[in-house]
């Protein structure tokens, strides 16, 4: 089993204030220091051990606070040599697919390959969806959409689209990747059976919850949790649990920059 590090600049202690609706005063700590800590988190991962960092994509909460998650993983692109690189992922209907598809190559060339677990959701909260001014009512179809471009970006060939939501004139992905097997390397997460839908059909391999995996045999499955890393017997537990019925490919540790300790203990 693999294991990586998961990290996000997470300002929990301004929930609160938030869902309050305080915002007559700013939060206790400052966002610019829970991203600085999410990087120092990064840093430790090649040091200890870990096998890769992943980052996720949030938008306009306390939460996650990662706006480009590929931006994250460029800069460690640069301060590492070993480790793989993953997202949990980009959500494709806040993206335009050819800006997502050449950012991806655009990382797999600077990383050297190393950008293994291109992870694309479909999203959830409405409250990131009206951030970014994407309707959510869109979401299937921006999803559904950017997956066809995606594949068509990274066959090698030029390619034209003509969809309901995105249209592009004939073109080729510039510049071109590194490597030709990108669009394998997409992992998809989902909440609802109507994503797990798409998923089947397109044949990506799933980034999913303990609740979903026993109905998915036919999917290649990679499980993360979001757990924090004081409740890693239990997801360790799961994941025993998980075994009949899949083989995990990866485990994701995923925490506030309070657990610091715990992961490095853990790394061990």
């Amino acid at each position: 089993m693999l294991v990586n590090l998961g990290t996000g600049a997470q300002n929990s202690q301004d929930w609160d204030r938030v869902l309050a609706g305080d915002f007559s005063r700013p939060p206790v700590t400052p966002d610019y220091k829970c991203v600085q800590a999410a990087l120092a988190l990064g840093d430790l991962a090649e040091p200890l051990g870990f096998d890769g960092i992943w980052f996720p994509e949030h938008h306009g909460t306390p939460y996650g606070m990662t706006p480009n998650p590929l931006q994250a993983l460029t800069y460690f692109a640069g301060r590492t040599e070993r480790v793989s690189l993953g997202t949990f992922v980009a959500v494709a209907p806040w993206w335009n697919p050819i800006r997502l598809a050449t950012q991806i190559a655009y990382l797999d060339i600077v990383s050297g390959g190393r950008y293994t677990t291109i992870g694309i959701g479909r999203g959830v909260s409405k409250s990131e969806f009206d951030a970014v001014g994407v309707p959510r009512e869109e979401s299937r179809d921006r999803f559904n959409e950017t997956l066809d471009i995606l594949e068509l970006a990274f066959s090698g060939e030029r390619f034209s689209y003509d969809g309901k939501i995105f249209s592009f004139p004939e073109m080729s992905l510039r510049p071109e990747p590194l490597s030709k097997d990108l669009f394998s390397r997409i992992y998809s997460s989902s909440s609802t059976a109507e994503s797990l839908e798409i998923l089947d059909l397109s044949g990506n391999a799933l980034h999913t919850l303990p609740d979903d995996l026993p109905r998915l045999h036919r999917l290649r499955i990679l499980f993360c949790s979001n757990n924090r890393f004081t409740e890693l017997p239990a997801v360790l537990s799961a994941l025993e649990r998980l075994v009949a019925c899949v083989r995990p490919e990866v485990l994701v540790l995923s925490g506030d920059i309070t657990q610091r300790a715990t992961a490095a203990q853990f790394a061990r």
